[in-house]
C-alpha cells in the first residue's frame, strides 16, 4: 500500500455506498425476455466505454417483464463497471434520465454511492485509474472469457480524498482531459482526412491523371490496352491448353489404375475453358469514368487466370496441419495467421488448384465485411472459406496494380451494386468476375504503382506519427489519473474535513447494514 496524502483514506467500494446507494450486478435478462416494442432499454457491455458512455445498444424489454425479473433500474449518475473486457473493469457515468426506463445486464456492475459525500465522477476516475486497472486484471478469472466478479471487485481499496479535494481533483481532471480530447479529435480528424486522400490518389491513378505527363512523353512507344488484352487472351488460352493436356494425362493414369472400379481416387475434373465476356456496351461505359486514349475497360475475369472462391463444404477440423483462413483473419488488407483454424493435409491435397492460394494471388472478401483485398506476397500452404474470393492475375497483369485497384472506391461501388442478401450482404462470384476495371498497358500499370506507392509512403509515415501521438495522449491520460490519486494534481488544504470523517458519516447514514445492495445472482467467474 502506497503512503496516502494527509486526510485521505483507502476504503473498499462497499464503504463508499450509503443506505440510499447500490453496489450490485445488473440483471439476468435472456433473449427470450426481450421485446423490441418494450419501453425499458437494456444497457449492454457495448455501451460501456473507458470513461465514456457509448450509447450503442438497442435492446428492450417490457415494464412488466422488468418487474417480473425484479430488475434494478438505473439512475442518471450511476457508475457502470464492465466486468468483461476490453478493457476489463472499464467504467463510465450513466448519463440518461428517466425513472424505470433503463436496466443493465449481469456482466455490468452498478455502483451508486447514494450520498453527496462521494463525488461519483471521482469514483469513476478512480476505477479507471492505472492502479485500479492493474488490480482488476490481477483478480480476473475464467479461461476463454475473462471477467472479474463483483465479490473480487469489492476487495479493491481505492484512495479517497476529502470532499472538497474530490471536487478540485474532478475539476482539474476534466479541464486537462478536455484539452487532451481536443488534441485527440484533431488527430482522429487528420487520420480520416488521410483516408480520403488515399482514395483521391487512387481515383486520380485509375483515371490516368497521375501518369498523364509520363504517358505524353512515351505516347509513341506504348502499346494500347487492346494489344495488351489480346496478349492476355493468348496467355489464358495457352494456360488452358496446358491444363487440358495435364488433365488428359491424369485421366489416362486414372484409367490405367482401374478407373472407377479399381482406382482409389476420383476421376480428374476437366478444366473449364476460359470464358469470353462480350465487350462492354455503350450504356455500361456511360456509367464509368472516362479513360485516357489507349486505355480500355475489361472485366476482372478477362485479365485473370482464375476468379474462384473457397470450398463450399464445411472443412474437417484439425489441431494442426494446414491453416484455414476466414474473413476474421483478414485485417487491414493483411492476412493474419496468429489465430487460425486448421484442416488436415489430406483435405488440402484434394482441393483444386484454384482453391490453393499461391504467391501473387489476391484474396477478396465477398461476405459480410466484403470488398477487402489482401495480397498473397509469401510462400505458404493455406486454404480459405467460401466467403473469400481468390483472384489469380495473368502474367501480363501487374498484381500490385490490380491490388490497388481493388481497394479503390471505383471497385467498391461495383461490389455494393452487385451484393445480394439482407442481413448479410454477399458479392456473388459472377458479380466479382464481371467487375469493370480500367486497363492501361503493362508499362503504365507499373508506373501507376510507383506513383501510388510514392504518395502512400508519405501517408503511412503521417499515419504512424498520428498513431504514436494518440498512444502518447492515452499515456498522458493515464499519467493524469495516476498523479491525481497520488495527491499530486491539485494542492491539499489542511482545513478540509478528512476522508475518515466522510466514511464515518456514511456509516452513520446506513447504520450497521453493509451497503452491498440487494443480493443478486453473480455471473460465473
Amino acid at each position: 500500500m502506497t503512503k496516502l496524502p494527509n486526510g485521505w483514506e483507502q476504503p473498499t467500494l462497499d464503504e463508499f455506498i450509503s443506505s440510499n446507494g447500490l453496489f450490485c450486478d445488473g440483471d439476468w435478462v435472456e433473449s427470450k425476455d426481450q421485446d423490441p416494442n418494450g419501453k425499458v432499454r437494456l444497457i449492454q457491455l457495448a455501451d460501456i466505454g473507458d470513461g465514456v458512455f457509448r450509447d450503442k445498444s438497442s435492446r428492450f424489454l417490457t415494464t412488466e417483464k422488468a418487474e417480473e425479473l425484479s430488475c434494478s433500474y438505473l439512475k442518471k449518475g450511476d457508475i457502470l463497471v464492465a466486468r468483461m473486457p476490453d478493457p476489463l473493469g472499464r467504467a463510465c457515468i450513466f448519463p440518461m434520465d428517466g425513472e424505470q426506463q433503463f436496466v443493465t445486464v449481469v456482466d455490468v456492475c452498478i455502483v451508486r454511492p447514494g450520498t453527496k459525500l462521494i463525488d461519483s465522477k471521482l469514483l469513476a476516475f478512480l476505477i479507471n485509474s492505472p492502479k485500479a486497472r492493474k488490480e482488476i486484471d490481477s483478480l480476473q478469472s475464467g479461461s476463454t472469457r475473462k471477467r472479474i466478479s463483483r465479490k473480487n471487485l469489492a476487495t479493491i481499496q481505492f484512495p479517497l480524498p476529502p470532499l472538497n479535494e474530490q471536487h478540485r481533483i474532478v475539476a482539474k481532471i476534466e479541464e486537462l482531459f478536455s484539452e487532451l480530447e481536443k488534441g485527440v479529435e484533431s488527430l482522429k480528424t487528420a487520420r480520416e482526412q488521410l483516408k480520403v486522400y488515399r482514395q483521391s490518389v487512387l481515383k486520380a491513378a485509375f483515371e490516368g491523371r497521375l501518369t498523364e505527363s509520363w504517358r505524353k512523353e512515351l505516347e509513341d512507344e506504348l502499346e494500347s490496352a487492346d494489344e495488351l488484352l489480346t496478349r492476355i487472351k493468348a496467355e489464358r488460352e495457352a494456360r488452358y491448353a496446358a491444363q487440358l493436356a495435364e488433365w488428359q494425362q491424369s485421366v489416362e493414369t486414372w484409367e490405367a489404375e482401374g478407373g472407377a472400379k479399381g482406382s482409389r481416387s476420383k476421376k480428374p475434373t476437366k478444366p473449364k475453358k476460359p470464358k469470353e465476356l462480350p465487350p462492354l456496351t455503350a450504356e455500361e461505359l456511360a456509367d464509368l469514368p472516362a479513360l485516357p486514349e489507349g486505355w480500355a475497360y475489361a472485366a476482372l475475369e478477362t485479365i485473370s487466370f482464375t476468379v474462384s472462391d473457397g470450398d463450399h463444404q464445411a472443412p474437417p477440423k484439425a489441431d494442426e496441419g494446414i491453416p484455414f483462413i476466414t474473413i476474421s483473419n483478414i485485417k487491414n488488407n493483411v492476412i493474419n495467421f496468429s489465430d487460425t483454424k486448421y484442416v488436415p493435409q489430406s483435405y488440402f491435397d484434394a482441393l483444386s488448384p484454384e482453391r490453393k492460394p499461391m504467391k501473387g494471388d489476391i484474396l477478396y472478401t465477398v461476405t459480410g465485411s466484403f470488398g477487402i483485398p489482401s495480397l498473397v506476397n509469401f510462400n505458404l500452404e493455406f486454404c480459405f472459406q467460401r466467403h473469400i474470393g481468390l483472384i489469380r492475375p495473368t502474367k501480363s497483369t501487374n498484381v500490385l496494380y490490380l491490388y490497388y485497384l481493388l481497394t479503390a472506391d471505383l471497385v467498391y461501388k461495383q461490389a455494393l451494386a452487385v451484393a445480394t442478401g439482407t442481413a448479410q450482404k454477399t458479392v456473388p462470384l459472377s458479380g466479382l468476375r464481371e467487375f469493370k476495371l480500367p486497363v492501361p498497358c503493362q508499362n503504365e500499370q507499373h508506373q501507376i504503382v510507383q506513383e501510388i506507392e510514392s504518395r502512400f509512403s508519405v501517408v503511412e509515415k503521417m499515419e504512424q506519427t498520428i498513431d504514436e501521438s494518440l498512444q502518447k495522449a492515452e499515456a498522458l491520460r493515464q499519467s493524469i489519473l495516476k498523479r491525481a490519486f497520488e495527491g499530486k494534481l491539485v494542492p491539499q488544504d489542511p482545513t478540509d474535513e478528512p476522508a475518515s470523517e466522510l466514511l464515518a458519516r456514511i456509516r452513520a447514514e446506513r447504520g450497521k447494514v453493509p451497503a452491498t445492495g440487494r443480493k443478486k445472482k453473480e455471473a460465473a467467474a
